[in-house]
This record gives C-alpha cells, structure tokens and sequence, in this order.
C-alpha cells in the first residue's frame, strides 16, 4: 500500500462521514421541528443546526467529487 492510497482512503473516509453527520443532523432538525409543530416544547430551533448540516453534506460531496476527478479508485 502506498501513501496516495491510504490518503485517498483517508479523505474517502472523511468525506463519506461528512455527509452522512450532515444528514444525521438534517434529521434530527426536521425531527425536532415536527415535535415543536405537533404541539411539543418549544426549543427554539436554531437555524445553525440546520446550516451545519447543510455545509457538511457539501463539504463532504465537493470532497468526492475532487477525488473522482483525480480518478482515484473508491471514491465512486
């Protein structure tokens, strides 16, 4: 195994868990906003929530996609 390819695992990795925190949060969002809307506690729904999840899901999907271009294997 040479170093390119433990780093492209790395950054693989790194960005597959980047977006799948950012949907995980997306989530949990909608989730507390629909028991606010149903009547539940108010939380005060903070739109940062929302704007990290929203940068993760990015930040992992330009990620992949600098990765496919470079044609790295295991990126798809």
């Amino acid at each position: 195994m040479t170093a390119s390819k433990g780093a492209t695992g790395f950054f693989n990795g790194f960005a597959t868990a980047a977006m799948w925190l950012g949907v995980l949060l997306g989530v949990v969002w909608v989730a507390l906003w629909g028991l606010e809307a149903a009547g539940g506690p108010d939380w005060r729904m903070p739109m940062q929530l929302l704007q990290s999840a929203g940068a993760l899901v990015l930040i992992g999907w330009v990620l992949r996609l600098l990765l496919q271009s470079r044609g790295a294997k295991g990126a798809a």
